[in-house]
């Protein structure tokens, strides 16, 4: 009898331990935390997005991947530019001839990849601001991911700092998304997480290894360009903080990339002006600043492009409360100049 017991015993802890048990724990915790956000009014609506669907905590910080550390890079503080800062400002639009790489949302498969594809997204968009429209290449956050020694753990995230001096030194082919070999490198992971527009497999479903580096175009790319002649470098990369200087940077080269804190609630985000309120530390996440305004409540915020493909937030973006530090977004930014390549 009491060999039956230990038995059961054993049982009920893997049963209590495992990941499926687990998962149903923490969509529960998700959908009490959506119900209380969207019951509060805190100014933004909160669902459970099926990119998180049979995951537990521990493989929900997997979407995220942006590492502390990396090299220290010299702060831009533009004070020294004279310029006037509009209430709102839009890099797409602001742009128009580089809206198409501006609004292109990525998704990083189940592969804590957001630091590569922060990087290559911003970069692509400084390339083309730079140029004046006359490139809207995507750059390949493949060859980030796969080849950057440096940057940090691949798949289990990275350092966007050391990724933008890998830019520097190494260059970068371009490439696009998944399934896109218009381009040299494109992303190899398949999308996951949409089941309202288009269907994928669940995030869970795949956990996805690092690609192997490979320093060729892709065999079934289309693109004229070999892969040593496909490279881009960038200029020395740089730090901006505080809301003024990021405005001033906006404006003057680009969008960039902003690392910050998740916590849980962030993946419950719809669509408002996000403001953490509820759930637990998460980790680091790397994302694309393209603009800022202020909602119909007056609430000041920023725009930002995540890499959760566009069934997630507003269609990829969200807003998140401006001028207040809020989840670190204003004092971890990076960023490098564009060359001309026209």
């Amino acid at each position: 009898m009491k060999l039956a017991l230990f038995f059961l015993g054993l049982i009920a802890a893997a049963l209590a331990s495992c990941p499926y048990t687990d998962a149903k724990a923490a969509r529960a915790q998700l959908k009490s935390l959506a119900s209380q956000i969207n019951a509060e009014n805190l100014g933004w609506s909160a669902r459970v997005n099926e990119r998180f669907h049979g995951m537990n905590f521990e493989q929900m910080k997997r979407q995220l991947g942006s590492l502390e550390g990396g090299p220290e890079l010299p702060i831009r503080t533009h004070d020294n530019v004279n310029m006037a800062i509009p209430e709102s400002w839009d890099a797409a639009e602001t742009f128009p001839a580089c809206s198409t790489p501006i609004n292109i949302i990525t998704d990083q498969s189940d592969c804590g990849s957001c630091w590569a594809m922060a990087v290559t997204s911003s970069a692509s968009d400084r390339l083309c601001i730079k140029n004046e429209g006359n490139t809207t290449v995507q750059l390949s956050a493949r060859e980030l991911l796969s080849c950057c020694e440096t940057c940090g753990r691949y798949c289990d995230g990275g350092m966007p700092s050391s990724a933008w001096q890998y830019l520097q030194i190494a260059g970068i082919v371009t490439g696009g998304n998944y399934g896109d070999f218009s381009l040299c490198s494109s992303y190899p992971l398949q999308p996951c997480g949409h089941h309202v527009d288009t269907f994928s497999p669940r995030c869970d479903d795949l956990f996805d290894d690092t690609p192997q580096c490979h320093r060729y175009c892709d065999k079934e790319s289309s693109y004229p360009l070999p892969f040593a002649k496909d490279k881009i470098k960038f200029g020395k990369p740089y730090g901006v903080v505080g809301q003024t200087a990021m405005q001033k940077e906006l404006m003057l080269n680009g969008p960039f990339v902003v690392a910050m804190t998740v916590f849980a609630d962030f993946l419950l985000y719809k669509s408002g002006v996000y403001r953490h309120s509820k759930g637990s530390q998460l980790g680091g996440h790397a994302v694309t600043l393209v603009g800022w305004g202020v909602d119909e409540n007056g609430t000041k915020y920023w725009r930002i492009k995540n890499s959760w493909n566009e069934s997630w937030g507003e269609k990829g973006f969200f807003r998140i409360v401006r001028a207040e530090d809020h989840c670190s977004v204003e004092s971890r930014c990076t960023a490098a100049e564009a060359p001309f390549v026209f």
